[in-house]
Formats: C-alpha cells, structure tokens, sequence
C-alpha cells in the first residue's frame, strides 16, 4: 500500500479538491449534487473549512481524498462536541486499496480520540460500510432522509 498522510486542509488544497469532487461516484456517495467547475468545488470547500474540521488524506504530495467531521446536534439544538458525525470520501483511483481504512485509523488515534463518532452511509455503498465494520463501528440505524428522500444506514463508534 502507499504511504498516506492524513493533515488538515487548506484553501490551498482547492485544486486536488476539485480533481475529487468532480467524480460523479464521490458526488452521488458523499450527497454533494453535481459539481462541474472549481468555483463551485471551492465554495463547498470553504463551508466545509469554515463550518467543519476537514482533513485531506495525502499519497505522494497529492490530496486524494478528505476525512471531515463536526458536532451533531444536541437535545437543545447545540452542538454536541462529545459526538461527532464523520465523513469521507477518496478519488476513484484509490478505491478498494485500504487506503480510507488506514487513513481512518490515523485520525482515530489523534485528533477524533476519545469522542463517540456517527458515520452515514447509503445502504448500496458497500465498501463504505466494510471499512466502518473493520474499524469496529456498528449499525444502530437504518432511515430515510426526510428531505432528501435517500435512505441510510447510520454508524456509531463509541469507547475506543
């Protein structure tokens, strides 16, 4: 396998952003909606920075793929630090390689430790699902989106 980093993202990222998220399987996987210029990929990328902690995952000085995360939304409509809904996605090129799994597992021992993590998926996503199931989460619930009418399968890792 490559070796991987995982770091925080910048705006200085953009570009390798773009090269991502321009993949019409990392926009129907990940809920972006068609992104098709890096005026619109960068727009997302600053709500993203501005709004939740986004790390990049790096092979050979190239950001390939994005780990982010923020707060859910507590009884009182606050955030809730102590539980976290994570996402990700990775390049195309790079599926089925290990690499989210390993990318995963770094910001699991750092940044994420300690805090009980919730991880979406949609339910024909099965390689998503493996890698969680291979970092010990669990699936706690299976809905429907109300208005986006998707269904998902919701995670949760908790004590780890």
């Amino acid at each position: 396998m490559k070796a991987i980093m995982v770091r925080p993202l910048t705006l200085q990222d953009q570009a390798d952003y773009f090269q991502i998220v321009k993949q019409p399987a990392v926009q129907a996987g990940a809920k972006l909606g068609t992104i098709e210029t890096e005026k619109q990929a960068s727009q997302i990328l600053q709500h993203q920075l501005e709004f939740e902690t986004v790390w990049g995952i790096e092979v050979e000085k190239k950001v390939i793929g994005i780990i982010n995360w923020a707060p859910m939304v507590g009884s009182q409509g606050q955030p809730d630090e102590a539980n976290l809904l994570i996402s990700y996605f990775l390049h195309p090129d790079y599926w089925n390689q290990g690499i989210m799994t390993d990318a995963l597992r770094q910001v699991l021992a750092g940044p994420l430790k300690n805090k009980t993590l919730w991880a979406e998926t949609l339910p024909d996503n099965q390689a998503s699902q493996r890698v969680l199931i291979g970092l010990d989460f669990q699936l706690v619930d299976e809905y429907t989106e109300p208005f986006a009418d998707t269904k998902v399968n919701m995670y949760k890792l908790a004590n780890f």
